[in-house]
């Protein structure tokens, strides 16, 4: 983003891509009475979050990010600036869903309680995992209600199965519980994804208040 010098007058603002972040940036601004020129080389804005028709069916297709989390504050108050957060379904209680080979479909869903009782609460109760690997993923809860802003150094080399596996956690809790939720916050496989953005992600759904990781569809 380029800022031009005021001097006197409100300025005139480029701002480079027509994504989400984009949008939400001229929006923000544009509300402040400042120009703003968005610059985007594809045909359409959004990004990677666009619908199309398919040609053959003529179906629209949805792609990129179309789940979300109320936890996510910016993206909710650029809904409400544009006036469509009305279109959205927010579930009332946060449930995730997992399937496991052998024990089939479970839930993981966190309680009304106050933070962090109502995480507590939901590894308890999460029968996804055995009672060792719960009090395991109490550990990890536990490294990322410590997170501050300060690690951010010691995490920025690490990928998320690195961290994981400083935090004890087993194969079975990786494969079973970690890896699902990884892959479809960061959609990228453990390896690779940096644990830094995913602890900062964690955050914004577990540790706000109990209805911050209620999906958005």
């Amino acid at each position: 983003m380029n800022h031009a010098p005021s001097q006197g007058r409100t300025g005139h603002v480029v701002i480079v891509g027509g994504g989400i972040s984009g949008l939400a940036a001229g929006v923000e601004l544009s509300s402040r009475g400042i120009a703003v020129t968005v610059l985007e080389q594809k045909p359409n804005l959004g990004g990677r979050a666009y619908s199309f028709i398919d040609s053959k069916s003529g179906d629209v297709i949805d792609n990129g990010q179309h789940v979300l989390i109320t936890g996510y504050s910016r993206t909710m108050r650029f809904l409400e600036k544009i006036d469509t957060r009305q279109l959205v379904s927010i579930q009332p209680r946060p449930t995730l869903i997992f399937h496991h080979p052998q024990k089939k479909f479970r839930q993981f869903q966190v309680a009304k309680l106050p933070t962090p009782l109502h995480l507590l609460w939901g590894i308890l109760g999460c029968t996804l995992l055995s009672l060792g690997d719960r009090f395991r993923l109490l550990r990890a809860g536990l490294a990322i209600r410590r997170f501050t802003p300060d690690a951010d150094q010691t995490f920025s080399s690490l990928t998320i199965e690195v961290w994981l596996d400083s935090m004890g956690q087993s194969a079975e809790c990786k494969k079973s519980f970690w890896e699902p939720l990884a892959v479809s916050i960061m959609n990228e496989q453990m390896n690779k994804a940096s644990a830094l953005i995913f602890v900062h992600a964690l955050r914004e759904a577990f540790l706000g208040d109990w209805q911050s990781a209620s999906l958005v569809i």
